[in-house]
């Protein structure tokens, strides 16, 4: 996320050791949402259907989330890790720029280029990677997008495995 970005690059760059990163989303009035209505981007019966062929939109939700992230190369922060629950490896973000069709349609173009650079940059193999969290918004139109962008990266070179009646 973009709030995970600044953080990170300053740790990166040695300018500080460490950061909490807070980040919220308040609905505070109802006019930003009865926008996204009128554009068809809620989902009609306030059920998110993320990565299926009936999501018709997606459910706006509150949160105030907080997450404290530190470099491990400095002396102090290997002592002071107790818990690592993860590892920032690298962190891109991108635009789709000027498009014919609308602002909020989702290129699957750019959302390949910036996989493929953030991959390319962090020095990992698209096939090593056996997790991908997706944005799956539930909409008709962003979901197939982020699919394909996905299935182009990830999907090449790799064998079906079954597990249980999934297929990954």
């Amino acid at each position: 996320p973009r709030s995970t970005l600044f953080p990170y690059t300053t740790l990166f760059r040695s300018q500080c050791d460490a950061a909490v990163v807070v980040a919220s989303n308040l609905i505070l009035a109802p006019f930003y949402s009865m926008q996204l209505d009128r554009l068809s981007m809620l989902a009609k019966d306030s059920t998110p259907r993320s990565l299926d062929a009936a999501g018709t939109g997606y459910v706006r939700s509150e949160a105030v989330v907080a997450i404290f992230i530190q470099s491990v190369s400095v002396p102090w922060a290997r002592v002071a890790v107790r818990r690592a629950y993860a590892e920032i490896v690298h962190c891109k973000t991108n635009t789709d720029g000027y498009k014919d069709t609308s602002m909020t349609y989702p290129s699957a173009v750019m959302q390949q280029r910036l996989i493929r650079e953030t991959m390319h940059e962090a020095g990992v193999d698209p096939n090593d990677v056996g997790y991908v969290e997706v944005h799956a918004a539930g909409t008709p139109v962003g979901d197939p997008q982020e699919v394909l962008a996905l299935s182009r990266i990830f999907c090449r070179g790799r064998r079906v495995q079954e597990i249980g009646r999934a297929h990954v």
